[in-house]
């Protein structure tokens, strides 16, 4: 029920534990195979969340609320979902709907769903203001964001002949800039 090398492990720590309960088993697996990490590292890692570009508020909301779930707060008094609720709007990946969720009246006293339906609400606005959908804009690259510059050309103040003002090489596009003496 476990990798060889967990398996081989767990028989060298202890060869009799075929002979023991699966309660035991499992509980030597858990011990072998599961590496403990600290609370503190959890919620620090928590803490730095930040949104993709391309990624929309709701997968982002899950992604802190997953990661929430790791860090061992307790329900007792209720601050996990103020908690999540902070962490999802200040690692907001746009400055301007970040702002615009910060400064909505009675920010602190409303439902995580509704300031998510609102964030939502400004990416869909934001995203249709740019022109293109935000998973078309990332998967362009970006000669194709800018253009094919190679063939622009330019005139010599000194002789008024014509000259490349970009060139492509393998490294990407050189500049070449006139020189005046």
């Amino acid at each position: 029920c476990c990798d060889d090398d967990v398996a081989d492990d767990i028989l060298k720590e202890d060869p009799g534990i075929v002979k023991g309960s699966v309660k035991d088993l499992l509980a030597s697996i858990k011990r072998i195979a599961v590496l403990p990490v600290a609370k503190s590292v959890k919620r620090a890692e928590l803490f730095s969340l930040k949104q993709q570009v391309d990624e929309p508020v709701r997968s982002f909301y899950a992604r802190v609320k997953g990661k929430a779930e790791t860090c061992g707060f307790s329900s007792k008094c209720g601050c996990k979902r103020m908690i999540v609720k902070d962490i999802t709007i200040a690692g907001l990946a746009d400055i301007d709907i970040r702002r615009d969720a910060m400064s909505l009246p009675n920010a602190d006293d409303k439902p995580l769903e509704d300031v998510l339906t609102i964030i939502e609400a400004r990416e869909t606005i934001h995203n249709a203001l740019l022109g293109e959908d935000i998973h078309v804009r990332a998967a362009k690259s970006t000669f194709k964001r800018e253009g094919d510059k190679t063939g622009l050309s330019g005139e010599c103040p000194k002789c008024g002949g014509q000259f490349k003002l970009y060139t492509a090489s393998r490294k990407g596009l050189i500049r070449h800039r006139m020189l005046f003496a």
